[in-house]
């Protein structure tokens, strides 16, 4: 999409200072969107802060933890402040833990749900009545592949970004009759530096080196190659513009092929 494609728009990207996050908060600025980057890491949104604005758009950088009710208000009238509305929302904060099931404990259980779904249902909450009032809005949340399929040792994360489809498609459906649009995006594996810490973790599970693990998730891609934050960013950016005006509902995979149900 030129730059000019999303021109006036203003959007909120969760998760926005590393990963899927950035690239989809570089690439809808690209378009033509004013960018809230709303991150736990106050430092990491800063420095994006830089590369947005050099792009042409209006930026704003907001330290929210999205699990957080207070956080989440705070963080939507600080950007509603600064921008007077918000068209577009992408919900990508997330975390992902892997462990075996009868091994994982309340805790992790506990930070999954609550960053990956409770995180998504409280700033959709917060966001929606604006967009209702505005009569139109765009609602992406970052959901997986492992939201459609379980994967082994990673049960938890599964259910997490299988409810986050569920939270989408109910949107969708309640708040269509307000001209908003609610979609999920389902990444396959994402050439990023997060998935290190949940490779090495599965290395020492199943007796791996991160190194093999990867050639083997390789091997499970019929396009021979991971999905960069730049081809999940794609997508989002077209489900803002008009090419998806009629598109609502759906969980849409950008994996390269991986079978998924």
């Amino acid at each position: 999409m030129d730059g000019e494609g999303l021109s006036g728009r203003k959007a909120v990207v969760s998760g926005a200072g590393n990963g899927i996050g950035r690239a989809i908060s570089l690439a809808l600025a690209g378009a033509g969107a004013d960018i809230a980057l709303w991150d736990i890491d106050a430092g990491s949104a800063e420095s994006l802060s830089e590369e947005v604005c050099a792009l042409g758009s209006e930026c704003i950088s907001v330290e929210t933890d999205v699990s957080d009710s207070y956080a989440v208000e705070r963080a939507v009238s600080e950007t509603v402040r600064r921008f007077g509305s918000i068209d577009i929302l992408v919900n990508n904060a997330g975390v992902c833990i892997v462990n075996r099931f009868l091994d994982t404990g309340i805790d992790e259980f506990n930070k999954m749900m609550d960053v990956n779904v409770k995180g998504a249902y409280l700033v959709c909450k917060a966001v929606l009545p604006l967009m209702c009032s505005q009569g139109s809005g765009r609602i992406i949340n970052i959901s997986s592949v492992a939201g459609k399929r379980g994967y082994e040792y990673y049960a938890i994360y599964s259910a997490s970004k299988f409810a986050v489809i569920g939270l989408t498609q109910s949107i969708a459906a309640e708040f269509a009759p307000c001209g908003i649009n609610a979609n999920a995006i389902c990444p396959g594996t994402v050439h990023t530096p997060l998935w290190r810490e949940p490779l090495e973790k599965l290395g020492k599970i199943i007796g791996k080196s991160p190194d093999e693990i990867w050639e083997g998730y390789m091997g499970d891609i019929p396009l021979g190659r991971p999905q960069m934050p730049e081809d999940v960013a794609e997508m989002a950016v077209f489900l803002c513009g008009d090419g998806g005006r009629n598109i609502t509902g759906q969980a849409i995979n950008v994996c390269g092929g991986q079978q998924v149900y």
